[in-house]
């Protein structure tokens, strides 16, 4: 959800004229298109324990039902913002977001119990845009492929302060 709501955002922002922020750019994490593919798609089961293992269980349930909230607001936006809909966009949607750059992890998030040919969710597009070639506006500037899964971005062993400064520079 974090991509929709970035690009909202900075369209929302280069059209108020009275807004003093001025968005050059946006930097996009392993963001995805909120595309999970056609209702028939099979995800693998999720990895709760990968991303959630430290939450006590009363959070752990709330995230969980917050995930679901947000599969289906994008849902939602990926109807808004679709490319076969491109002729009929309005309003913010009809605006290209500023360019972007996106970090895409490379590896795929290890999935316990999958079936073959069965990916996590957030795998669904791990090609080398994540999907975004279905938005309608090509705003994507670069790619820098990081050698992690999604969940593994901000590990110690994957990010160092070198990578840092160049993520800032």
């Amino acid at each position: 959800m974090g991509g929709q709501l970035g690009i909202d955002i900075a369209r929302a922002l280069a059209q108020n004229p009275r807004s003093r922020l001025h968005v050059v750019g946006i930097v996009m994490i392993d963001t995805l298109y909120p595309y999970w593919g056609p209702p028939s798609t099979i995800h693998a089961e999720f990895p709760l324990d990968l991303v959630l293992k430290n939450c006590p269980p009363d959070i752990k349930e709330c995230m969980v039902r917050c995930m679901q909230w947000s599969k289906l607001d994008s849902d939602d936006w990926v109807e808004r913002n679709s490319k076969e809909n491109k002729r009929q966009l309005r309003g913010l949607e009809a605006e290209t977001p500023p360019p972007a750059v996106l970090i895409h992890a490379k590896s795929y998030v290890p999935a316990e119990n999958s079936k073959p040919g069965e990916k996590c969710m957030v795998d669904a597009f791990r090609d080398e845009k994540l999907g975004w070639d279905l938005f309608p506006h090509q705003f994507i500037a670069a790619v820098w492929d990081m050698q992690t899964h999604h969940f593994g971005l901000f590990d110690k062993d994957t990010v160092s302060a070198n990578e840092i400064r160049c993520i800032c520079c």
